[in-house]
């Protein structure tokens, strides 16, 4: 895989961050199966296969760092989705204690 890294720094607006938020709490629930799976499927190709195939300590070592690399960035998005997610959830919840069901009209 190809990978080119063009990243400049720019912070999100309110209302950005708000959209941000809103759509990984909509998927978050699947997003986290999948990447639970993968660190699952990376842990064990890291401790059995890769390891398993190595001919001498710096190769076994090596498949070592680089799975736990991987899983740790894995880990690192897995965390960054989840904050983004409870942060939608903890906006929400202010607005949920004001909704008025008799009032099918909401404010305007």
């Amino acid at each position: 895989m190809k990978l080119e890294l063009n990243y400049t720094k720019e912070e999100m607006s309110e209302n950005e961050r708000k959209n941000y938020c809103a759509s990984v709490f909509a998927i978050f629930p699947i997003i986290e199966k999948d990447i639970k799976a993968k660190m699952y499927e990376q842990l064990i190709n890291t401790y059995s296969v890769a390891v398993g195939s190595t001919r001498n300590k710096e190769e076994r070592d090596f498949e070592i760092v680089r799975g736990n690399g991987i899983m740790e960035g894995m880990a690192v998005l897995l965390e960054k989705w989840e904050q983004a997610s409870n942060e939608h959830i903890a906006n929400s919840k202010g607005k949920d204690e004001n909704f008025d069901r008799n009032n099918p009209i909401g404010e305007l």
